[in-house]
């Protein structure tokens, strides 16, 4: 098999690894730019460029999937192409390259969480039933005909970060049990029923403010999911000022958010009693 992965980051990674386990390897792996680190210090290069050069896989960073990117794609005649967590629009044009067409691996049991942020609204809204859901993709925005689909239930709420590693993990499992039966044409696809469709939205660095005096299940969930996207915030007012500190680490006890330590405004790590004290 001759195919391409587009993909990006730590989510897309553990798919290819995934799909590595089972001998199913892309013959390229197509990924965003490297990120330039601060001061100066080079590039950051994405998971999947790390992958792929330890295993000897050309990689492809297009700035914009344009005419000469998509003209590069069909020198060649590819089976298929897989998609997950690329983080660009890939148009129909590019979509129809490979003779069998596109898969695509979202965390989310489709239609519901349709978008860029599937497992934070999940954490958001306490939807615990979630999943893994296989598609064949289209140039709309998670809307393609659903091969198969994985369910998993968090009993309690892990970081974003270790649900993403987690329905990756069964995501490229499902994908590597799919690609042998896609390619001998013995799956078929459903059509979504898109009456029933939900749609994420991208956050902001603002939607990760907590207030204290919200619900504390509320905030604990906000902490879970993006602790490890921004930092956690919240606002308290010192000697006439608004102070912002922010939340290193928290837990969720006895229908309690407890938090451990803080970085207030302007200071070092400290725990949330020294904060305490500090504050009076």
């Amino acid at each position: 098999m001759k195919w391409v992965f587009f993909g990006t980051d730590e989510f897309a990674a553990v798919v290819l690894r995934e799909l590595h386990a089972k001998n199913i390897i892309p013959s390229l792996v197509i990924c965003a730019p490297d990120i330039p680190l601060r001061r100066n210090k080079g590039f950051e290069s994405p998971a999947t460029k790390k992958w792929a050069h330890h295993y000897n896989i050309p990689v492809i960073q297009p700035v914009t999937l344009n005419k000469e990117f998509e003209l590069i794609l069909q020198k060649k005649i590819w089976d298929f192409f897989v998609v997950a967590s690329y983080g660009k629009i890939i148009s129909q044009q590019i979509l129809d390259i490979p003779r069998k067409g596109t898969l695509n691996v979202h965390p989310s049991l489709l239609p519901q969480y349709r978008g860029a942020s599937p497992i934070e609204t999940a954490i958001i809204d306490d939807s615990k039933q979630t999943g893994v859901t296989i598609m064949e993709m289209d140039a709309k925005m998670d809307h393609g005909p659903i091969i198969s689909y994985v369910e998993h239930t968090f009993d309690e709420w892990p970081s974003a970060a270790e649900i993403r590693r987690t329905l990756a993990t069964i995501g490229g499992s499902e994908l590597a049990n799919t690609i042998p039966h896609w390619m001998n044409n013995t799956l078929t696809s459903k059509e979504q029923n898109h009456s029933e469709a939900t749609f994420t939205k991208k956050f902001l660095k603002s939607d990760a403010q907590v207030n204290l005096e919200d619900n504390d299940y509320d905030n604990f969930r906000k902490f879970q999911a993006f602790r490890d996207w921004n930092d956690i915030y919240f606002f308290i007012k010192k000697n006439d000022t608004q102070m912002r500190v922010v939340i290193k680490n928290a837990h969720f006890s006895n229908n309690a958010f407890i938090i451990d330590k803080v970085v207030p405004e302007g200071r070092k790590e400290m725990s949330y009693q020294q904060f305490l004290s500090f504050i009076e």
